[in-house]
């Protein structure tokens, strides 16, 4: 397997190898939660974050096809199912692939392995997506952005700038974007419409397929990882199959529902989605919100439509406040920044003409956002 730098090492072509005909072990998060921390989960990926203590373990779990990053110098010593061994070191800002594997993990350097993990949770697809094109961001952009890792389903790039600078327009695929310091950008659409985006260091986002100039607005220099995806995308669905054309029906107690941000625990909003357009990717999906919640600020590349079912939400766009309770019906452009509240125990019917995604502009909702009422007009 191939590094940023482009020597080959154990990690994929031996240590991480399935082993045929042993079972799949448990999920990593589930056995050393200690030690794994989920950072962002989507449909498409998952993001964990490694910290691992010098003679620290983990029992045997497994991952899919995954890409890893380095923050430090560390070495770790993997058991494979079938009980071979082998250790593996690698350097500050090192980049590697895996696929699909089964292991136990062993820190045997003298430092806190500190590794960050990010699982591809669909298979391959046969259909892949071509980034050689006149928007690469990489070509329009040489002085920015720079290709560091690159296999047939992925693409890394590290991007840095500085406050002021900005980068001309450019498109991405459906992609990650995990922040290594703490940014503030402005982004502008070939519409030239603009959004607003804040980001901490050590958070991730998701951005489906996009094309944008972007800005550093900031006080500080911008460092990121943006893995682009080159897997055609998939049609996704939690409860039923959108492939077909014909009709479909969902019953409410069959939805299944996935934590949006798990570390929220019995707190976090649930999303099921029911159904995804298999050509456009437009979908129908619920949020239910267990807890009261404030939803802060962030945005959606598509038209969006919301229909309270249980309990109310509060939107606010544009400065105005509009509370909705059961039938209600609002609808909010794509690009347009807004922010919600939320009733405990309620569940809103969702519709976008387009991908599903969520643009925060200063970070997802945290434990402080939970329980908290919308604001009284009259203060």
């Amino acid at each position: 397997m191939k590094t940023a730098n482009g020597k080959i090492i154990v990690l994929a072509s031996v240590l991480l190898a399935s082993t045929p005909g042993v079972a799949p072990a448990q999920d990593p998060v589930q056995v050393a939660p200690e030690t794994y921390k989920v950072v962002l989960d989507t449909p498409r990926v998952r993001v964990l974050e490694i910290k691992l203590p010098p003679g620290g373990k983990s029992p045997m779990h497994s991952h899919p096809a995954f890409i890893i990053y380095s923050f430090n110098a560390n070495k770790t010593k993997f058991t494979l199912p079938d009980g071979t061994t082998r250790e593996v070191s690698m350097k500050p800002g090192e980049i590697a692939w895996s696929e699909a594997t089964s292991h136990a993990a062993e820190n045997v350097g003298g430092t806190a392995a500190h590794i960050l993990n990010i699982e591809l949770k669909e298979p391959p697809a046969k259909t892949k997506i071509s980034l050689q094109s006149r928007m690469d961001p990489v070509r329009v952009n040489p002085g920015k952005y720079k290709a560091v890792f690159e296999n047939e389903r992925v693409r890394v790039l590290e991007y840095r700038d500085k406050p002021g600078d900005k980068a001309l327009m450019h498109s991405h695929p459906d992609h990650l974007v995990y922040a290594l310091s703490d940014l503030q950008r402005r982004f502008t659409f070939p519409d030239g419409k603009t959004a607003d985006l804040r980001q901490e260091g050590g958070s991730a986002v998701w951005v489906n397929a996009e094309t944008h100039a972007g800005e550093n607005t900031g006080q500080t220099d911008t460092h990121v990882l943006i893995v682009e995806l080159k897997d055609q995308p998939a049609a996704h669905t939690s409860s039923a199959s959108s492939a077909s054309a014909g009709a479909m029906s969902v019953r409410f107690q069959d939805a299944k529902w996935e934590k949006m941000l798990p570390e929220l625990e019995k707190d976090s909003p649930e999303i099921s989605i029911l159904r995804v357009d298999p050509k456009t990717q437009a979908a129908q999906l619920l949020i239910r919100t267990p807890a009261a919640m404030h939803v802060p600020k962030h945005w959606h590349a598509a038209n969006e439509t919301h229909t309270m079912i249980i309990g109310t939400a509060t939107f606010e766009c544009d400065g105005e406040r509009v509370t909705l309770g059961p039938g209600s019906f609002n609808y909010i452009p794509g690009k347009m920044v807004h922010q919600a509240w939320t009733s405990a125990g309620s569940v809103v019917f969702i519709t976008v003409d387009h991908a599903w995604d969520i643009n925060w502009v200063e970070g997802p909702p945290k434990a402080s956002d939970v329980g908290v009422a919308p604001p009284d007009p009259a203060k």
